[in-house]
């Protein structure tokens, strides 16, 4: 990544950057330990269930405490990470290999903010529906307000 951002420089400017950052030339590529690349995609699949509840367990947490039924929250927030994550990765990813910083960046902040916007389309749409019912337990009197 960081060659990409630094192709578009001047070749002595950049030998001078590369050099400011504490790197050679061809450590870009040492830099990295050598690992299979289906090692990295065991660990990434395995890892990617703690990485991806991680998030709403901990929201959980907070949230079983003043409202019922909030294990629906894990539930949408996960569905929610599973839609809006590949979006991120799909823009940047279609990019041409020539593709200039500004368009790389531009790529990855329109990337990001269609991520944001799916995210919290669900985790809104998961949030009225969860007070609506607890609303509705209130009003009902089945219910007790937390406190």
């Amino acid at each position: 990544m960081a060659c990409r951002l630094l192709k578009d420089l001047d070749p002595r400017l950049r030998c001078r950057r590369i050099r400011r950052l504490g790197l050679r030339h061809d450590s870009f590529d040492r830099a990295r330990p050598r690992v299979s690349h289906l090692a990295e995609h065991r660990l990434g699949v395995s890892l990617a269930p703690v990485l991806l509840l991680s998030l709403p367990g901990a929201q959980w947490l907070v949230l079983r405490r003043y409202v019922p039924k909030a294990w629906k929250w894990v539930i949408w927030s996960t569905a929610g990470w599973l839609v809006a994550l590949p979006p991120t990765f799909i823009g940047p990813a279609i990019l041409p290999s020539d593709a200039s910083s500004l368009q790389i960046a531009a790529t990855w902040a329109i990337s990001g903010m269609a991520m944001a916007a799916i995210i919290a389309a669900f985790t809104g749409y998961a949030m009225s529906r969860i007070l609506q019912s607890t609303v509705a337990n209130l009003d009902a009197g089945t219910l007790r307000a937390p406190g």
